[in-house]
């Protein structure tokens, strides 16, 4: 799958050097033209090539050359930026996917020849790589902070925008996505595709084109999908004015590449709509990967209509394309099908795992008892700087969550570092959530790392570049942002948050996941679960993810 192309560990690579490369501008000191590789034993090799810069380059791009990194430093001038200079990292590898990818890290030198890094970007991007390169971005920046120096780079690292990031201006100017969504390949057993899932689906709301192509583009779109329970039955009536007009017979379909991407689509589309509807997990799996994971041997060749699994709460195993195809050629009807999907959903809700809102009525109770005996507790200390803050909005609405709210588990995606030790000051951060309390920190955590490690860079695809100005400017408020579906094909949602020592255990965030507040009638507003009101289930949960409970 192209997400995951084997080229991808050069990024670590790019990491160190870049982190290493930084130190010497740190210094004031010059960077030289160097090329990079690892040897067959994973070392770091480094030479300095003789020649101008064009002749460097035609060695990295030479035919046969081994995968490696160019890094070299100029003079540049950059769009909305006063950088002067930046490092660059160009990659160059033998399958040539790379060929030509430039990242720059901008940067500044004031009076006193203190570097001052700007975010890193794109410099280059040639289209056949616009459906890598904004997921080469965060590899890279956590390649860089986990490298030896790259903590340097992180705290010198300055917000260049000249103006404050804005959601109604990021609103008023949203675009179509440049992005392409890869196929699904059934033969690559070390894929993610669970990832994918959220590609399609993403393509699929966003409208941007996919690998092949993809048929019924245009009867797709007029369906309106919005990941409703409702959209499931246009689907079915989609497939209803489809059947009689198909003129191949199974095996010729499935023998286009467009016509499996329609498929494949619809088999993400409804599974997710079902388990979401459900409060149940879905994950995803090809024939290869199903085996390879859970010994669930499927004949995938013979049997293409079990060629991709949808497995709900990680034990009841279904073949989504066995479902349309049946529909679209079989003898199958309309009614059928919708017996069909209300049983897989009745499957899921009767495995779902317990959800944190399960515990809502007796969190309640203990609320209610507090609100007449000390009131004071509930009440979020305000400070002073919030006059003239967005955040007051938080401090208005806070005080209804406790009356009607409903639980969700909730991830710190980035939050004030004097709120992780011990201290007096409350600080606001932002923390993901889904709207259902489906995902637990297990899911929640790598997404809401990949978010902060979008922090810092300039992504191509606007909706990730306004996240990462977001964060990076640390000032700007949100109140249930909607994240793209490329991150996650869960509803899921990023928001400011106030903490209050006086809520948390030990009075200091001691683990990224937090129990949250949240109220059907005050959208994006979320709060941390006060520590008296945690339940045995909340405590023993939160317990295995670092809180001294």
């Amino acid at each position: 799958m192209l997400l995951e192309h084997p080229d991808f560990h050069l990024i670590d690579l790019a990491g160190e050097a870049a982190a290493q490369a930084y130190q010497l501008i740190l210094a004031g000191k010059p960077v030289p033209f160097t090329l990079y590789e690892r040897d067959h034993f994973g070392q770091a090799r480094d030479a300095q090539p003789r020649g101008a810069l064009a002749e460097v380059r035609a060695q990295l791009h030479g035919a046969g050359a081994t995968s490696q990194v160019l890094l070299f430093e100029m003079n540049a001038r950059f769009d909305d930026c006063p950088a002067e200079r930046a490092l660059f990292v160009e990659f160059g590898a033998a399958s040539g996917l790379l060929h030509g990818l430039v990242l720059a890290l901008p940067y500044v030198s004031n009076p006193q020849r203190r570097c001052i890094p700007g975010m890193i970007q794109l410099q280059r991007c040639p289209p056949a790589l616009l459906q890598l390169a904004d997921d080469l971005l965060p590899r890279f920046t956590r390649a860089l902070r986990k490298s030896p120096h790259g903590r340097a780079w992180e705290q010198a690292r300055e917000y260049d925008r000249l103006a404050a990031p804005s959601l109604e201006a990021f609103e008023a100017t949203r675009r179509a996505v440049d992005a392409l969504c890869p196929a699904l390949r059934a033969d690559d057993p070390a894929a993610d595709s669970n990832a994918l899932a959220s590609r399609h689906l993403d393509a699929l709301v966003e409208r941007y084109p996919f690998e092949h192509g993809i048929a019924y583009r245009k009867a797709l779109y007029q369906l309106g999908l919005d990941l409703s329970a409702a959209s499931l039955l246009r689907i079915d009536h989609l497939l209803e004015q489809l059947q009689p007009r198909l003129e191949v017979n199974e095996a010729q379909f499935l023998a286009h590449p467009a016509n499996r991407n329609f498929l494949h689509v619809l088999a993400f589309y409804i599974g997710t709509v079902v388990a979401q509807e459900s409060g149940a997990r879905i994950d995803w799996f090809t024939a290869r990967q199903l085996q390879q994971a859970h010994a669930i041997a499927v004949d995938a060749v013979g049997q293409p209509r079990l060629a991709l699994a949808g497995l709900l709460n990680k034990s009841e195993v279904y073949f989504p394309l066995h479902m349309l195809l049946d529909r679209l050629f079989g003898p199958c009807s309309g009614a059928q099908f919708r017996a069909t999907v209300k049983e897989l959903g009745r499957m899921a809700a009767a495995s779902r795992a317990p959800r944190l809102q399960d515990d809502m009525e007796h969190v309640q109770r203990r609320i209610d008892l507090a609100r007449s005996s000390d009131p004071d507790y509930l009440v979020p200390e305000r400070p002073s700087w919030v006059d003239g803050d967005s955040i007051e909005l938080w401090f208005q609405n806070v005080g209804a969550l406790f009356l009607g709210g409903r639980l969700v588990w909730g991830q710190i995606t980035q939050a004030n570092s004097l709120m992780w030790r011990e201290g007096d000051a409350n600080c606001p951060g932002e923390v993901l959530y889904d709207l259902r309390g489906i995902p637990t920190g297990a899911e929640l955590g790598p997404i809401a790392s990949t978010i902060y490690d979008y922090k810092g860079t300039r992504p191509l695809d606007h909706r990730l570049a306004f996240l990462s100005d977001h964060l990076m400017h640390e000032m700007t408020r949100s109140f249930g942002l909607p994240l793209p579906l490329r991150l996650s094909s869960s509803d899921l949602r990023l928001a400011t948050i106030f903490f209050d020592r006086k809520h948390l255990p030990g009075g200091y965030l001691q683990s990224g996941l937090v129990p949250l507040l949240i109220h059907d009638a005050y959208p994006g507003i979320v709060t941390v679960l006060p520590e008296r009101f945690w339940t045995v289930e909340v405590q023993a949960h939160a317990r295995r993810n670092g809180w001294p409970v």
